[in-house]
């Protein structure tokens, strides 16, 4: 069961692992609120839709084109936040998100 009380990730600024292309993280859960930021280093002027996963399935698609002061560009436009259903929450285990339509999964899964 995820927490009620802020989950913030330890390193918010860690990379995903293998990957050079895009660079993300989840940064924090805030209540029912998943915070984080993803960055295509290649084309830094395009924003990314992320997947976002509980206990293995997709339950929700966000665009990534908040302003995150973490997101490590020039444009710091590049965060996502996204209200999850407490329902998902309540009895969950396992929280991740990854770039849609890909491999690269973004550092910091609760």
């Amino acid at each position: 069961m995820i927490s009620e009380h802020p989950q913030v990730n330890s390193d918010p600024t860690a990379q995903p692992p293998g990957n050079t292309r895009f660079n993300g993280a989840i940064t924090g859960l805030y209540g029912d609120v998943l915070q984080g930021w993803a960055l295509d280093t290649q084309h830094v002027d395009e924003r990314l839709v992320v997947e976002v996963y509980v206990d293995g399935a997709c339950v929700s698609l966000v665009r990534a084109d908040q302003f995150h002061p973490r997101a490590g560009a020039d444009d710091p436009f590049h965060g996502f936040g996204v209200q999850l259903r407490q329902g998902w929450l309540d009895n969950a285990k396992h929280i991740s998100a990854r770039v849609a339509n890909s491999d690269c999964w973004l550092a910091g899964d609760l």
